[in-house]
């Protein structure tokens, strides 16, 4: 690993801020709980060489916001021991990936903020779906957008940087590819969920949440 940083930071300009090693790592931590020792010594080594090769640049490991809400909220506050931010991707779903409300940020935002005690919380990524399969709709989708602005904002400079994930849905070749990818190829609720998080269809009409992203991104400065 220290090679490839080698090969790769040179070519890290003033433009990368952050640099995530490992995405979600707590969904595959959790099926092989017996590597959380080695993967954490994994990931402080690979921070420290960062810190000596590159010190300007912030170094963090991505989690999911659920994850660190369980069993292996003890692991993730050890990982991040070492982080310069904390990283998370959110998805406020239950267990079958149905959204819970959509003032869900209103409530994590502050929960998250807390866990990245002190740190920068870095959102690599924010979504929702609005497929009515989930009981969810263009409307509960541009609703959570308002939410996730308005929580945003609360928090102030302690949340620098926010992802809204996607701009347009998959197509359906793609989403089952990704359905696929994930092993869960004949999980509708879950293909509802990734095909439906866009802001705009794939033909590229907009949704309700995507006029909602656009006047909310004006507000906050945001182009």
């Amino acid at each position: 690993f220290h090679a490839l940083l080698d090969a790769l930071l040179p070519h890290v300009d003033e433009r990368v801020a952050y640099l995530s090693i490992g995405n979600e790592v707590d969904v595959y931590l959790a099926l092989h709980p017996e590597e959380w020792p080695a993967y954490q010594d994994f990931y402080h080594d690979a921070v420290a060489y960062v810190h000596r090769l590159v010190p300007r640049l912030k170094v963090g490991v991505t989690t999911t916001f659920n994850g660190t809400q369980g069993q292996a909220a003890h692991h993730l506050a050890a990982l991040n021991t070492a982080s310069d931010v904390f990283i998370l991707t959110y998805y406020p779903l239950d267990e079958q990936f149905i959204p819970r409300s959509p003032k869900a940020p209103l409530i994590d935002f502050p929960k998250m903020v807390a866990l990245a005690n002190g740190k920068p919380l870095i959102l690599q990524e924010v979504g929702y779906p609005s497929s009515e399969l989930l009981a969810s709709s263009e409307q509960a989708q541009a609703q959570f957008i308002t939410n996730v602005f308005n929580a945003w904002k609360a928090a102030g400079e302690r949340i620098p940087f926010l992802n809204v994930f996607l701009m347009h849905d998959l197509n359906r070749e793609t989403c089952e590819w990704f359905a696929t990818y994930y092993g869960l190829p004949d999980v509708a609720n879950f293909k509802a969920f990734l095909c439906s998080l866009g802001l705009r269809r794939t033909n590229g009409t907009p949704k309700l949440g995507w006029q909602t992203f656009v006047t909310n991104s004006t507000v906050v400065g945001l182009r």
